[in-house]
């Protein structure tokens, strides 16, 4: 039987661009998604039952019932790598610089690492044109257009012992149940933060008027690096109203569906009068 290559992408848009690029061969290679944003929330890892129920509860808490989070699904997922390891020939891992990203590598990495097979790490330090020449850095496979994909590929480097290392212990520090938000920094570090973290990025957008929950976010996650997605965000700012630190009004459910503004300085004074 001929060994295959897998390829673990992150999320539905990683998946599709290297399918459209046609860089691989799909019929000697299997592309493996992973989609559990593991940045936020409680981490767990396969054979842990009350982890994995606790992660869902969260997630679910946090982002609602619908879509049920792809948590299982990653595990079953890593379950079958070990499983078949027998038959992979080598691992291509398509790790952008993200904290999300990066933890998902690092609990793939910490299984794959009791079998020493090759494994290969993407290099988005690779310069690539964009369709207008000019050189551009993408920083995650999600940031790549397909025809860019082939310049990634190229430039992917195989684990060494001291990378594997880090990625090992980067999974034990996230997996111990200290945080429920990581963040990827300017310096190439991934640091634990509280779950409020963004919260004065959020209220710094916010001014008197009314405006847009989408915008707010919008603007937070630009000013923010894109380190968490707009639902978290959008959790946070749900949270700030709920909290009486911004005025909303609206349907506080989707980013789309109120807006916000400023608790002004004469608002608080009128609010706090007695018999109020």
């Amino acid at each position: 039987m001929q060994k295959e290559n897998i390829h673990i992408v992150f999320g539905r848009v990683g998946r599709k661009t290297l399918i459209d690029s046609n860089v691989i061969d799909v019929n000697k290679s299997q592309i493996l998604s992973f989609d559990d944003i593991l940045n936020t929330g409680p981490a767990c890892d396969i054979n842990a039952n009350e982890d994995i129920q606790k992660r869902i509860n969260w997630l679910q808490k946090v982002y609602g019932a619908n879509p049920i989070p792809p948590v299982e699904q990653d595990l079953k997922s890593i379950e079958a790598i070990i499983k078949n390891v027998h038959n992979i020939n080598r691992v291509f891992i398509w790790t952008g610089y993200c904290a999300s990203e990066m933890i998902s590598t690092a609990r793939v990495v910490y299984h794959l690492s009791k079998f020493e097979k090759p494994i290969s790490i993407a290099n988005f330090n690779t310069p690539v044109r964009s369709i207008h020449g000019d050189i551009i850095y993408p920083k995650a496979l999600y940031q790549t257009a397909t025809f860019q994909v082939k310049d990634i590929f190229n430039q992917f480097e195989l684990i060494d012992k001291n990378r594997l290392e880090d990625y090992i212990s980067l999974w034990e520090e996230v997996k111990s149940g200290n945080g429920e938000l990581w963040i990827y920094d300017k310096n190439g570090q991934i640091n634990v933060e509280k779950t409020d973290y963004f919260d004065s990025h959020l209220l710094s957008h916010c001014n008197e008027n009314f405006q847009k929950a989408a915008r707010v976010i919008g603007e937070t996650l630009v000013d923010t690096d894109f380190n968490v997605g707009d639902s978290y965000l959008n959790w946070r700012l749900k949270q700030l109203s709920l909290n009486g630190k911004i005025e909303t009004q609206g349907k506080l459910i989707e980013i789309r569906d109120y807006e916000v503004k400023k608790i002004t300085t004469a608002n608080t004074r009128y609010k706090k009068l007695p018999g109020q």
